[in-house]
């Protein structure tokens, strides 16, 4: 078992911290373009397709909950 210290979590905690907020930025760019995308005329069943999401996620980002 490995012996962690407190600055190798620290530094895990700031890996992670760093990776989830360009995974919101990342979200958010594919929400954009998914309305986008939608306004353009383009299905649900294909959005979700592409984006690799589900079509509930797709709706939540249409804001048809």
């Amino acid at each position: 078992m490995t012996d962690n210290t407190g600055a190798d979590l620290a530094e895990l905690g700031a890996q992670l911290a760093e990776t989830r907020a360009k995974q919101a930025e990342l979200v958010a760019r594919l929400a954009q373009l998914v309305r986008a995308e939608h306004a353009r005329g383009v299905s649900e069943y294909v959005l979700a397709e592409q984006a690799q999401v589900s079509r509930s996620t797709i709706r939540a980002w249409l804001g048809k909950k």
